[in-house]
């Protein structure tokens, strides 16, 4: 008896305690008054879910309900509510092909396609979509599925549902739903990214809640000529985009020279942009486009009220991540040299963006999931294009960003901001301003 009783202590003691009983509430201030929905990741878990903004969010130690999604026979689809895209996962037995429908409420069919399965998990990302409700529906030999499919954007009704990668971080977690309360398993020390929408913008908050929260959301106009509105973040009192810039015009309307041929883009002298491969149609919704040094600096690219930032707002960016336990491994950096000691770029980076790496603490290692894109920056590893070795095989390997500061010491020389697939550290680098690179911009 005695015996039995000591190693019942030692597996108390041994086990985290599942007390956790928190409450998190949303609401909007600034340009809306309500959020429409909010996608929640959990980092720590690696373990998505999307609730609407009047619901509770319940987080539990335990939760006895929940329905598990690794499940051979299971469908997912995520986010939903969405505002840019939405994908839906699905598990073949082997390879087939699959059809997917999506139609309007009143039963108008907008896109039928005929889709390769392959055995195991697919994943199909589905874009393009304007405000509304939608019926998406897919059949396969052995699976049919019925989903209503809500989006809060405004796009140009261009619709796309294409086949992409898998990534471990979007995986969506169902939960139980009842009267506005969803609840959802959690831990203490659990990271959650927060991405809040309401009539098409949104906002991303970075938490680890700790008791009963309303978490506000403030919502504020970032939107290029396109009509692309832009996820953004606020890190150190100072408001970025968490997404590329994508823009075809300048802020007056003026178009944004598109140009393909090598010859062209290398010896150009006007403001210009790309796309990854010149592929517009796989890359530019997610990843942005890839803009020259004269684009960055025209001075009217950003959105109204944005400007793209400069070598020292990515410099003060860096010191205070190191300042402030964003390094990997939970060391301090008080020096203010952004160059020592830094260990951020995880922190900084999108959890899916990265190729995989084996290095410790680097984007592409899928270790210390607590500070993955910890800081909200959401850095996408979207490519680059050079004037030595075009795009070379940079997606998926690279976050690079202009800076709006050139490198003195070299004619036609600019400082850019990267982060690798490979690295710990975020870093400055100075190049070529006939290069390709991302933009973020800064909010004035």
């Amino acid at each position: 008896m005695k015996n039995t009783l000591l190693l019942l202590t030692a597996i108390l003691l041994s086990c985290p305690l599942l007390a956790q009983d928190y409450k998190v509430g949303f609401s909007a201030n600034g340009l809306a008054t309500q959020i429409d929905s909010v996608e929640i990741e959990n980092t720590t878990q690696d373990k998505t879910i999307t609730v609407y903004g009047q619901d509770t969010l319940h987080l539990l130690g335990v939760v006895s309900n929940i329905e598990n999604l690794e499940s051979t026979s299971d469908v997912s689809l995520y986010p939903n509510p969405a505002t840019e895209c939405s994908y839906l996962e699905f598990y073949s037995e082997q390879n087939t092909s699959a059809e997917l429908t999506i139609s309007d409420v009143s039963g108008k069919c907008l896109l039928l396609r005929k889709i390769k399965a392959t055995a195991g998990k697919n994943r199909i990302r589905i874009s393009g979509l304007n405000r509304g409700v939608y019926i998406l529906s897919l059949a396969t030999d052995a699976l049919t599925y019925s989903r209503k499919l809500i989006f809060n954007g405004n796009h140009n009704g261009n619709l796309h549902a294409e086949k992409t990668a898998l990534t471990k971080s979007k995986l969506s977690t169902k939960s139980t739903k009842a009267d506005g309360l969803v609840e959802w398993q959690y831990d203490d020390g659990d990271i959650l990214i927060f991405k809040a929408w309401a009539l098409g913008y949104s906002r991303i908050k970075v938490y680890y809640i700790t008791s009963d929260i309303n978490l506000s959301f403030n919502l504020v106009q970032c939107q290029d000529p396109d009509g692309n509105d832009y996820t953004v973040t606020t890190i150190n009192g100072v408001t970025w985009m968490a997404e590329n810039l994508k823009t075809t015009k300048y802020n007056n309307n003026v178009p944004i020279l598109n140009l393909q041929d090598t010859a062209d883009w290398n010896n150009t002298t006007e403001g210009a942009r790309c796309y990854y491969l010149n592929d517009s149609v796989s890359f530019s919704e997610e990843y942005g486009a890839l803009y020259n040094y004269a684009a960055a600096t025209h001075g009217d690219l950003c959105p109204y009220g944005w400007h793209v930032p400069s070598q020292t707002e990515f410099e003060d960016l860096m010191v205070f991540l190191q300042n402030n336990e964003y390094n990997y491994d939970g060391t301090t950096d008080g020096d203010g040299d952004y160059t020592t000691n830094d260990k951020t770029a995880k922190a900084l980076g999108a959890t899916y963006s990265f190729t995989n790496s084996d290095v410790e603490g680097a984007p592409g290692n899928y270790d210390y999931l607590s500070y993955r894109n910890r800081s909200g920056f959401s850095a996408l590893a979207a490519g680059t294009r050079s004037t030595i070795n075009n795009f070379g095989l940079s997606y998926s390997r690279y976050a690079t960003f202009w800076t709006a500061t050139e490198y003195i010491p070299i004619p036609d020389m600019a400082w850019r901001f990267q982060i690798d697939w490979h690295r710990v550290d975020a870093r400055m680098l100075f190049s070529d301003i006939f290069n390709g690179y991302s933009v973020r911009c800064v909010m004035d």
